[in-house]
């Protein structure tokens, strides 16, 4: 999937399990201190992720650095649909 098709739908995504209304998102947006996500929205973005992007989230390789940033997000995601 192409990256720019990745970040799309982790926008998309982050914006169904936001706990608020989120507009200006960029790659350096950061999914903690400045979307508001906790554990379980975290979650329930990646389930979202899962569905919508088709790939499935192997719990061995989850690392929090990839939940730092809307960028590192969706790298992982793009790593993760390549790997699959």
């Amino acid at each position: 999937m192409e990256p720019t098709a990745v970040l799309e739908q982790v926008v998309i995504a982050v914006k169904k399990v936001a706990p608020y209304e989120t507009t200006a998102m960029t790659t350096h947006t950061r999914l903690v201190e400045d979307i508001g996500l906790d554990s379980t929205s975290i979650l329930e973005l990646l389930m979202e992720l899962e569905e919508s992007v088709g790939f499935e989230v192997d719990v061995d390789e989850l690392e929090p650095a990839a939940f730092q940033t809307l960028g590192s997000l969706a790298q992982y995601v793009a790593d993760a649909t390549e790997a699959g």
